[in-house]
Formats: C-alpha cells, sequence, structure tokens
C-alpha cells in the first residue's frame, strides 16, 4: 500500500507536501524562537517591541533591554541594559543603575532616553508555572526563603535564574485602625522606587493586603523596609493560590521537563498544585 501511495505522488504533490511541513516546523519552533534569541528592532519600531516585551512577560518571563539611543535632555550618547520594569504605549520603563527610566522612539523628547536600536531577550531560557496552596510565615524574610525552596526543588537541574510571582500577600497587623496617612506614605514608597510590576494596598482593620503583579524577590523585601521605615510590625504573613513564575538557566523540553518535574514534587507536596503545573519551552 506505501509503495502505491508513494507511486501516486507526483512533483506538485511534493511540492505541497514540503510546504506545508516548512510551515508546520515554523510554527513549532518559531513560536518560542523570540523568548531565547534576542530580538534587534529599531527605534522606530518602539510600538512593536512594546507589544513583544508584554508577549514575553505575559509568558512568565522576565525581560532584559538593551538600548542604544541618547539621552533627551543633554543629547549625549546612551548605551546601557536593565530589566523591565513595566510598559506603556510607545514607551519602556526600564530599571538603570538603581533608577528607573523611560526609553521612547528616536524622536522621544518626554522620555529618559529616545531610542535607536532596541534588543530584547529573555532572563531566563524556560519558565515553570507553578501554583501554591496556603502558605503562611511569621516573617517575609520566611516567606522568600519557602518561594526560593520552591523554586529550586522544582526546577532541580535545570537551576534557577530569576524568578518572580503574582498574587496578593496578607499581612495581619494587630491593632491596626485603617489610616491615609500610613497608606499614602507605603503607596509613596513603591511610586518613587526603581521596582518592576504593580502593587496596590488595602487596608482593613488588623490587615494590609497586597494586590501585586510580577514582583521579584527585590519588590518582597522593598516591602519589608518599608514597613520597617513606617514602623509598621505585623505578626503574620499569609498568601493563597500565588503564581511563580520559575525562570529556568537551561531550557527545558516538555516532555523530558515534565517528568523531571514530576520526579522532584515529593518535596514540595503540600505548597504547589502539583496538577497545574506548566512549562514554557525555549529551543536548545
Amino acid at each position: 500500500m506505501n509503495k502505491y501511495f508513494f507511486s501516486k505522488l507526483n512533483l506538485v504533490d511534493l511540492t505541497i507536501i514540503s510546504v506545508l511541513l516548512l510551515i508546520v516546523l515554523w510554527f513549532i519552533f518559531g513560536q518560542v524562537s523570540y523568548l531565547v534569541s534576542p530580538h534587534n528592532y529599531p527605534g522606530t519600531a518602539i510600538y512593536t517591541t512594546v507589544d513583544e516585551i508584554n508577549d514575553i512577560m505575559s509568558q512568565g518571563f522576565m525581560v532584559i533591554l538593551h538600548v542604544k539611543g541618547k539621552w533627551t535632555g543633554n543629547g549625549s550618547f546612551f548605551d546601557g541594559e536593565g530589566v523591565v520594569a513595566k510598559t506603556a504605549p510607545g514607551s519602556i520603563y526600564l530599571i538603570y543603575r538603581n533608577q528607573t527610566i523611560t526609553v521612547g522612539g528616536p524622536a522621544s523628547y518626554l522620555e529618559d532616553v529616545a531610542a535607536e536600536n532596541l534588543e530584547v531577550k529573555g532572563a531566563s531560557k524556560s519558565v515553570i508555572k507553578v501554583r501554591t496552596h496556603l502558605l503562611e510565615n511569621n516573617t517575609i524574610d520566611g516567606l522568600v526563603n519557602t518561594l526560593s525552596f520552591i523554586s529550586r526543588e522544582i526546577a532541580g537541574k535545570y537551576g534557577v535564574s530569576t524568578y518572580k510571582i503574582t498574587g496578593v500577600l496578607i499581612l495581619t497587623v494587630p491593632n491596626l485602625k485603617p489610616n491615609p496617612y500610613i497608606y499614602q506614605s507605603l503607596v509613596s514608597e513603591f511610586e518613587e522606587a526603581p521596582l518592576t510590576g504593580e502593587v496596590y494596598f488595602v487596608f482593613s482593620e488588623g490587615l494590609i493586603s497586597a494586590y501585586f503583579k510580577d514582583w521579584r524577590e527585590n519588590e518582597i523585601y522593598f516591602l519589608q523596609r518599608s514597613l520597617d521605615k513606617l514602623n509598621i510590625s505585623y505578626k503574620e504573613v499569609l498568601t493563597n493560590r500565588l503564581l511563580i513564575y520559575i525562570g529556568t538557566e537551561k531550557a527545558m523540553s516538555p516532555v523530558r521537563g515534565y517528568k523531571v518535574i514530576h520526579e522532584n514534587l515529593k518535596n514540595v507536596r503540600g505548597k504547589v498544585f502539583t496538577d497545574q503545573i506548566k512549562i514554557v519551552p525555549s529551543l536548545p
């Protein structure tokens, strides 16, 4: 039957099949290649660059941006890179030398830097998405240690290059009364600092809730420093169904990756939903 089938194929059929195979291969490999390979854009493509950064960040990756251009304030040459904190239409907020700067297109004058060239790359090879159960700790340091432990155990031999989290932290603060001054002081601390992601706070009697997106360890520790600065003492920190994006040092293939991860889950059972783990792979 096979010989009969192939004998019926002509040159046109073979050409069509070859084209279809190429399209399938491009779709499989092309869709993830941007996660590990730097993409270069001219400054005029700032909106395209923002769209790509948003796509990559939505997959759980931290993004590193290398910019060549000029400072809009004095016209001097700029060549540097940093972690993308967030984006806006036609503008990128970049953490550069422990401060937040804004990057726009080559004709920008409102942003700090007018870009001539933009290079986008991921801060890790792959990402493992994990959802936690209820986690309770007496301190924020304890929570960070737990998150680091979960990340290391699950990533295993693939290593952890970085991780970020999205969710809510609830701090129990005995005798706390909602206070506009304290609330605004805490918000101001975060608005003025070079931090990634977003956060908003809700104060209620005895509780402070921090709803956040794309926090690194830096942002979690900054919360502790801010509370200390404002003389706010908490008794316990809780979080439930926290989403952890574990960025790995080595690239993962889905089939082998899932097998390795499930072998690593024995030490974190009860801390994460073992049936809600997803891998965003990358090319070798």
